[in-house]
């Protein structure tokens, strides 16, 4: 498979995110998609994606996603729930996405999925405590 002939564009997500990359972005309507193609690299001791990596990408996806979100701002993770419900072979194509299920004040509630064609690789749910614009002043509380 070639993502970039499928028109994802390469995402340029930050050294760690590299070790385990490529990491594929394509924009959709209902917000960016985020795909990993599955190498021997990513294999655990049966040779299917490890939990480490496919957790990895629903974390970027479902970050990328609260950054949307915001529009100007940062958030970071606090609590991610991922539930496996079948394996990420050599050769698959990975795509996670995701939707807001609440925003408030200080917090970003998320659910997201990961896929390989049709079928359903993993489950998420995660919270996201929304941090200071970039760029502005941090307040030193004592």
């Amino acid at each position: 498979m070639d993502p970039a002939a499928d028109g994802w564009q390469r995402s340029e997500a930050g050294p760690f995110i590299a070790t385990i990359g490529p990491m594929w972005r394509k924009g959709q309507q209902e917000g960016t998609l985020h795909g990993l193609l599955v190498d021997k690299r990513h294999g655990n001791h049966r040779t299917v994606a490890h939990g480490g990596v496919i957790m990895t990408l629903t974390e970027h996806a479902l970050s990328v996603l609260a950054a949307e979100i915001l529009g100007q701002g940062d958030a970071a993770t606090l609590q991610l729930d991922v539930q496996f419900l079948s394996a990420g072979e050599q050769g698959d194509f990975l795509i996670a996405s995701g939707t807001l299920l609440r925003r408030s004040s200080t917090l970003v509630f998320l659910r997201g999925e990961v896929r390989a064609g049709e079928r359903l690789v993993a489950a998420a749910n995660g919270i996201w405590k929304i941090a200071h614009p970039w760029g502005a002043a941090v307040e030193k509380q004592e």
